[in-house]
């Protein structure tokens, strides 16, 4: 499975159905199809736009906006929160990851947009699953 993600927009591609399935099974996330991807429901339904002091996802836009979904997201701060399964202001994600060192950035979790690695923070990455392993190997991460 490949999985990605950008300015808070998650995207997952899975090899075979049985490859989704175990996913599911193992990290609990309700993913939704959407063209040749899937991602999270609350993602799927938002707008290509914003309005300020109009909620998006669990609190008011910031700014009035249009574009892409990603743009919208990274306009107005916000991004998916894996933990509380919504949209939200990317203030409220604090916490660092912490790889180790070697060539793929690599862990037992899904990256959460917004989180730290070496005191900056993560706004996008590129990476894959291994259900064998039971690990992501993420091969790139956006910082800033």
């Amino acid at each position: 499975m490949k999985i990605r993600c950008n300015k808070g927009y998650y995207y997952f591609k899975f090899d075979t159905e049985s490859e989704r399935g175990i996913f599911a099974d193992s990290y609990q996330f309700k993913l939704v199809p959407e063209s040749d991807y899937f991602t999270f429901q609350a993602l799927l339904d938002m707008d290509t736009y914003s309005i300020q002091g109009k909620i998006l996802g669990s609190s008011p836009a910031i700014v009035t906006c249009s574009g892409s979904k990603e743009y919208v997201l990274a306009k107005n701060n916000m991004t998916y929160n894996l933990l509380l399964g919504r949209i939200c202001p990317s203030t409220l994600i604090t916490y660092e990851n912490d790889f180790g060192i070697s060539t793929y950035f690599s862990c037992t979790y899904v990256i959460q947009c917004y989180s730290k690695f070496r005191g900056r923070t993560i706004i996008g990455f590129d990476g894959k699953y291994d259900g064998v392993k039971d690990i992501f190997e993420y091969s790139s991460l956006e910082l800033i």
